[in-house]
């Protein structure tokens, strides 16, 4: 049996040890907690991938403005700041109809037709507005797509032909129905040819 002045020795080596231990953690926890908001650390060395658990799960953050964070609006501007009002928004129906082409034709990111206006016309429009032309523009043609879907029907030749894309990371399909008289394509989000 050990007598007390030994285990009173054997606990002070593990108190020492385990302070030396949670010293480490701390450090180490220093460490990981800095950033370039509480440090002299560059912007670019912030942590900006999501944890490993997150990626192989599969989650992705959802777009637009993050729970718990704050929202920032932009401030409209005086009335003596504004020199022009246009109605209907800014991209008239040429614009809207380049965009759905570039979108819908082309396969253009919004980030690509937003450089096109930049690049070309000094005009800059964000890609919100961009989105909103290429839905607008979607939705004025809804009624004459179901008007040829409908007529595709009663088709007695139709030639159909599928090409794929990536939008979003995902692989698209878009068919293509061709009869003498016309020609129309649909869209899925499968991710294999059907």
């Amino acid at each position: 049996m050990q007598d007390k002045d030994t285990i009173i020795q054997e606990l002070n080596k593990e108190i020492k040890q385990l302070r030396e231990y949670i010293k480490l953690l701390e450090e180490k926890i220093g460490r990981l907690e800095k950033n370039s908001s509480n440090s002299s650390k560059p912007p670019s060395s912030d942590i900006v991938k999501p944890s490993k658990i997150l990626r192989r799960l599969g989650k992705k953050r959802k777009r637009g403005g993050q729970h718990g964070h704050r929202k920032f609006s932009r401030q409209p501007f005086e009335s003596e700041q504004v020199d022009e009002i246009r109605k209907g928004g800014l991209p008239g129906a040429d614009i809207t109809a380049a965009v759905g082409f570039m979108k819908g034709g082309c396969h253009m990111s919004y980030t690509t037709i937003q450089q096109f206006f930049k690049g070309l016309f000094e005009l800059d429009i964000s890609r919100g507005m961009l989105c909103k032309a290429a839905l607008k523009l979607s939705q004025s043609l809804q009624p004459a797509y179901e008007q040829l879907a409908e007529r595709l029907r009663h088709e007695s030749q139709i030639g159909i032909d599928e090409t794929g894309h990536y939008g979003q990371g995902k692989l698209h399909w878009t068919w293509c129905f061709d009869t003498p008289d016309y020609s129309g394509n649909t869209r899925s989000g499968r991710h294999a040819m059907v």
